[in-house]
């Protein structure tokens, strides 16, 4: 089984395959590509993440703590039903297979197939925490501006549904 042995801080709005590619890349890992067989198929949400906490060294991240803080859900759960949304985040707590999390615009070609990226927050990310990171917020549905910086999102070359998740 893949077992990370360090984990970098997290950053303020950091999206889950940002802070895999970065936790990776720091353990010698070439891509976070191994992370697709303990249950990450998608960067969209994690399938099983509780068979991901055993693959990281010890630190407080929980399972609620990286659903709300790492992955996209909290921002769509409000317009999903309750059912629906339990359904989810009971099957990433025990184990199971979800697919995605449907999403407002889950049937739409609105869908972002790359992960987006804001100039400016890059040029902050960089000057402030020495590297660049992917940002959840830049990566829902229907947002195609950074709300900060009023500036369009553009897109970059890391698809968002392939297990190559480093940032380049």
């Amino acid at each position: 089984m893949l077992k990370l042995h360090y984990l970098p801080p997290a950053l303020p709005d950091e999206h889950f395959a940002s802070f895999l590619a970065r936790a990776a890349e720091r353990d010698g890992l070439v891509s976070a590509y191994d992370f697709q067989t303990i249950g990450i198929r998608s960067a969209r949400f994690v399938t099983s993440v509780k068979r991901l906490i055993p693959c990281l060294p010890a630190s407080n991240i929980t399972l609620r703590s990286l659903i709300q803080e790492k992955c996209i859900f909290p921002f769509y759960a409000p317009f999903i039903s309750s059912s629906i949304r339990l359904r989810h985040l009971r099957w990433a707590f025990e184990g199971g297979r979800t697919g995605d999390i449907p999403t407002p615009a889950a049937h739409r070609p609105l869908r972002p197939r790359t992960y987006r990226l804001c100039p400016k927050c890059v040029e902050e990310d960089k000057h402030r925490f020495g590297e660049p990171y992917f940002h959840r917020r830049h990566q829902l549905e229907g947002i195609d501006v950074c709300l900060k910086h009023q500036l369009i999102l553009q897109d970059t070359n890391c698809m968002i549904d392939r297990p190559r998740l480093a940032f380049r």
